[in-house]
C-alpha cells in the first residue's frame, strides 16, 4: 500500500484471530438491563435508556467470546456504570466544571471500590458500583480484584486530571 504522502509501501495487517461475540450475549444483555433498572445507578427512566443504548454487553462479549455468562455480566457491568458516571458526574452536572469538588467524590468512590462497606454519603452510583465490585470478588482472585482496584483509581485519576 502506498500513502499519499510517502513513496513506503506498508506490508498487509495479518491477524490470526477471527472476529467473535459472545454467543449468548443477547441473554446477557437481557439481564444487564434488568439490573441496570433496578440497581438505582439511574435518576430516571430517560437516563436508564440512554446507558442502556450503549450496549454494553455487545461491546464487552466482543472482547471476552468465550466467558461463561455470569463473568461477562459481571464485567459489563462494570462498563454500563463506567457510562452512567461518565455521563452524570464528569461530562455534565455541577461537578462537570469544578475538578475540586470531583476529586472528592473520586476519592468517596474509590473508598467505595475498595471498601466493602465504605458510607455511600448519598451518592446514588455508589451502591451499584459496590455491589458490581461485590461481584467481582466473588468470581475472582483476591489478586484480580486489587488489581481492578488499581486500574479503577488510575481510571478515577484520569479523569480527574
Amino acid at each position: 500500500m502506498i500513502t499519499p504522502d510517502t513513496e513506503i509501501e506498508l506490508p498487509p495487517i495479518y491477524c490470526p484471530l477471527e472476529p467473535a461475540v459472545h454467543p449468548r450475549v443477547h441473554a446477557v444483555e437481557r439481564r444487564a438491563d434488568d439490573w441496570i433498572r433496578a440497581s438505582g445507578m439511574c435518576a430516571d427512566d430517560t437516563e436508564c435508556r440512554w446507558v442502556i443504548a450503549t450496549h454494553s454487553v455487545n461491546f464487552y462479549g466482543r472482547f471476552a467470546p468465550f466467558a461463561d455468562d455470569d463473568r461477562l455480566l459481571a464485567t459489563a457491568l462494570w462498563v454500563y456504570w463506567g457510562f452512567a458516571f461518565d455521563d452524570a458526574r464528569c461530562d455534565n452536572g455541577p461537578l462537570s466544571d469544578r475538578p475540586d469538588r470531583f476529586a472528592a467524590l473520586a476519592g468517596r468512590v474509590q473508598r467505595a471500590v475498595e471498601g466493602p462497606t465504605a458510607a455511600a454519603g448519598g451518592e446514588r452510583l455508589i451502591p451499584p458500583l459496590q455491589r458490581i465490585v461485590a461481584g467481582f470478588r466473588a468470581i475472582g482472585t483476591p489478586l484480580q480484584a486489587r488489581r481492578f482496584g488499581a486500574a479503577h483509581r488510575a481510571w478515577l485519576s484520569g479523569v480527574t486530571w
